[in-house]
């Protein structure tokens, strides 16, 4: 994608345990422009907070969208 000039930036979800020196090596040469790590274990808390802290999960979402809906 980068040598075709398309814009386009991935961003990587679950590189949780990915060997640092593969990131440090390999990512900047590719397409994959940003690697989030512990995608699992956040989605894990928000599943949570849904079913068993629905107002704590509630206000976190209020101020999320508060915070960012512009953006």
């Amino acid at each position: 994608m980068r040598k075709e000039n398309l814009g386009v930036r991935i961003a990587q979800h679950g590189i949780t345990g990915t060997p640092i020196e593969l990131i440090v090596t390999q990512f900047p040469r590719g397409d994959v422009l940003k690697g989030n790590v512990g995608t699992f274990w956040q989605n894990l808390v928000w599943d949570i907070l849904k079913v068993y802290e629905i107002e704590l999960y509630a206000k976190i979402q209020k101020w999320v969208l508060k915070k960012y809906a512009t953006e």
